[in-house]
């Protein structure tokens, strides 16, 4: 079909990182740099466009806060964080973002600080209206990021916090560390599970 030729066209570009930099050392030949910038459009209007299928996915995760927030009416709110591995940073031009249910309040995933050494996201969404006691809220996160010139990856996590209305702290805070290259494990603030791979 037209979309799997698109996938598989955008997954060939991808070999090197939408936003692939020059090598230490010396940069890139006239030739060198045309093919990059190719490359490097291609990636990126395809993870805007195609989603998951042009970069690596990762195992998907799910980290559930260890204490719940308050509802709506008590001023609840969720701060979610992500962290990238070392050396690791957003994929420009890919549509990292969240979505929270209920509700469906959505936004753009971007770093706390474009400069340090370690890239974390943190998110904090207000506890919907249509959220009671008991009720799960969660934070569906999906995270594109790579390395100069080397595969993009793709990361989804969900963070989910209860609501109860006699909740100690109004706000619900979770954290989750995306697992190297070399490992698939997750490590998480709170307790998680790798329930699929995409």
């Amino acid at each position: 079909s037209a979309s799997a030729s698109a996938s598989a066209s955008a997954s060939s570009s991808v070999g090197g990182c939408a936003d692939a930099g020059t090598r230490r050392g010396g940069g890139p030949s006239s030739g060198r740099r045309v093919s990059l910038l190719g490359a490097a459009l291609a990636a990126a209007t395809a993870a805007t466009t195609l989603g998951d299928d042009v970069a690596r996915a990762r195992s998907s995760a799910t980290v559930r806060a260890p204490s719940p927030m308050r509802g709506a009416v008590d001023g609840g709110g969720f701060e979610c964080a992500t962290t990238l591995p070392r050396g690791y940073h957003l994929t420009r031009g890919a549509n990292s973002r969240y979505e929270v249910t209920p509700g469906g309040a959505r936004g753009a995933l971007t770093a706390d600080d474009d400069g340090a050494a370690v890239v974390t996201m943190t998110i904090r969404v207000d506890a919907p209206s249509e959220a009671v006691d008991g009720d799960v809220v969660g934070v569906d996160c999906v995270v594109y990021f790579c390395r100069d010139e080397d595969v993009c990856l793709a990361q989804r996590v969900r963070f989910e916090a209860v609501v109860r209305d006699d909740a100690v702290d109004a706000v619900a805070r979770a954290a989750f560390l995306v697992p190297g290259e070399a490992s698939d494990a997750a490590v998480a603030t709170g307790t998680f599970s790798v329930p699929s791979f995409d």
